[in-house]
C-alpha cells in the first residue's frame, strides 16, 4: 500500500486546470504572432535565442540520434 509522505500543494484538478488555460493561451499567442511569439517564449522559457529556427540535415539527424539515445531512460523514468 502507498504511503502519503508529502501532501499536494493544491488539488491535482486544479493544476490540471491551470496548465490546460496556460497551454491554451501560449498556442493562441503563437496562431496569432507566428514565429515571433515562438521566439519570445524560446527566450523566456528556455534562455534560446538562435539566429534561425530552421534545423537543417544535419540537425536532424543528429536529433534522431539523441532521441534514440534517451528513449531507455525516457521508459524507465515513466515506469518509475
Amino acid at each position: 500500500m502507498a504511503e502519503l509522505l508529502k501532501a499536494p500543494a493544491r488539488p491535482a484538478q486544479a493544476v490540471d486546470e491551470r496548465v490546460r488555460r496556460d497551454v491554451a493561451e501560449m498556442l493562441l499567442r503563437i496562431e496569432r504572432g507566428g514565429e515571433r511569439a515562438v521566439r519570445e517564449y524560446s527566450r523566456v522559457l528556455d534562455g534560446w535565442d538562435p539566429p534561425s529556427f530552421v534545423v537543417g540535415d544535419g540537425h536532424s539527424a543528429d536529433c534522431w540520434r539523441l532521441e534514440a539515445e534517451c528513449r531507455p531512460s525516457r521508459s524507465s523514468a515513466l515506469t518509475a
